[in-house]
């Protein structure tokens, strides 16, 4: 698979969903996109008074019940200055916010 998200098979499913987060020192904001033309299905901004990690999870929750992303069916892509560390852990690829500018 390349770099570039496309809809499409993956090793685990059809992606059906691609979602962006920004993980950053005072905000965290995320959407969900449908892969096949993307049409913004969820989208959120929240402070997380220092919980970057908390507020990312409760967003990925209300994601997943709000769209019905999954692992399988969603790539996701996570930036900012929490994103480095929290990609692993959710499956994300980690974009450089300064590169991902120039996209």
């Amino acid at each position: 698979m390349t770099d570039k998200a496309q809809p499409g098979s993956h090793p685990h499913g059809e992606i059906r969903f691609l979602a962006g987060v920004d993980v950053g020192s005072t905000t965290v904001k995320a959407v969900v996109a449908a892969a096949d033309g993307g049409e913004i299905l969820w989208r959120d901004y929240r402070r997380h008074d220092t919980r970057q990690a908390e507020m990312l999870h409760e967003f990925l929750q209300r994601m997943e019940s709000e769209t019905g992303i999954s692992p399988g069916n969603c790539r996701i892509f996570i930036t900012g200055s929490g994103g480095s560390a929290l990609a692993a852990p959710i499956g994300a690829c980690f974009v450089q916010e300064v590169n991902a500018a120039g996209c």
